[in-house]
């Protein structure tokens, strides 16, 4: 976008078009949409909110902070790495890569309006176009963002579907061996993901995933900040972040929950096919399964705090690690 504006200033005033945003930067704080049939009637009883406040620090998931990564970080990064010394800028790095990812689709879906891939892969055309000074023509960028697009996906399925199956052999792997076969747990895994992607309700099941996410990074800046406490120094800057994370992962998942009511158990007619309601019900179940995870987190926390500082005193280093 700044090449495109420098190349407006310089004389080609199509780039002011190009790289004005499409789409609105803001409109309310709290959006909400009930379906209507053709007539105009609600179909719906209970309108669905997507409030920017807690809803946005869950949907781009891994832009600035992720459970995700901090879990892969701490069992599959680390043991890649040949020295200690590397942890930060190779998870510095990864998370400043992830963090330009966010914003380049951000600024992609803005620019070209509309969402989705095919909003992104059109802003992607015109952002190559523009730092290439025409040599990548849009209709090979929007094929080149389309490929982009199509990578990130990809490699972002077959990491749930490894987790799926690793979580299922652990889980349930000892009551039938069958779940620690890699082929018959990634079947399973598989077909109970077409059955949610039949019910309708995957898009809920997204915006889960992103407040699970970011339950744990707050469980994992909660560990740091125990740390911290644990040898005597300061753990205000992991635990305030924490404690912004994990009360916005909570109301997340509430209004999510809520709105798989709203949208579809509150509307018969989407209601009426069971797939849906099974779908819904199954997503408000994970919901208040999560909900309860992170009352335990924080009740468990809580007595840690605690008994790392008995009486109000700071535990010294030495007496923590004996």
């Amino acid at each position: 976008m700044v090449v495109g504006g420098l190349r407006a200033l310089l004389g080609n005033p199509d780039m002011i078009t190009a790289v004005t945003f499409q789409t609105k930067v803001f409109s309310t704080w709290m959006p909400m949409t009930q379906a209507k049939d053709a007539a105009g009637n609600l179909l719906q009883a209970l309108p669905a909110i997507q409030p920017i406040w807690p809803m946005l620090f869950v949907t781009i998931a891994c832009g600035a902070i992720s459970g995700w990564h901090s879990l892969v970080g701490s069992i599959g990064t680390a043991r890649q790495l040949e020295y200690e010394t590397d942890a930060l800028p190779v998870g510095g790095g990864g998370m400043f890569s992830e963090n330009a990812l966010a914003l380049l689709s951000l600024i992609a879906v803005s620019i070209a309006g509309g969402a989705g891939a095919g909003a992104f892969a059109a802003g992607v055309g015109k952002l190559l176009g523009m730092v290439t000074f025409g040599a990548i023509p849009p209709a090979y960028g929007t094929a080149l963002g389309f490929g982009v697009f199509v990578v990130i996906v990809l490699t972002m399925v077959q990491h749930v579907f490894r987790v799926m199956r690793v979580t299922l052999g652990e889980w349930l792997g000892e009551t039938w061996v069958g779940f620690k076969n890699p082929h018959i747990a990634a079947i399973i895994s598989m077909a109970l993901t077409m059955l949610l992607v039949a019910s309708g309700t995957w898009i809920y099941l997204w915006q889960l995933f992103g407040a699970s996410n970011q339950l744990m990074a707050a469980l994992s800046l909660l560990i740091v900040s125990l740390w911290l406490k644990s040898v005597g120094r300061s753990p205000r800057y992991a635990f305030w972040p924490m404690l912004f994370m994990y009360v916005t992962t909570m109301a997340a998942i509430c209004v999510t929950a809520y709105n798989l009511y709203a949208s579809i158990l509150s509307n018969p007619k989407i209601a009426a096919q069971p797939i849906n309601s099974i779908g819904a019900i199954a997503m408000i179940l994970v919901s208040a399964l999560l909900f309860v995870a992170a009352i335990i987190i924080a009740y468990d926390a809580w007595h840690a705090w605690r008994r790392l500082t008995p009486a109000g005193k700071v535990v010294p280093a030495t007496a923590a690690a004996d």
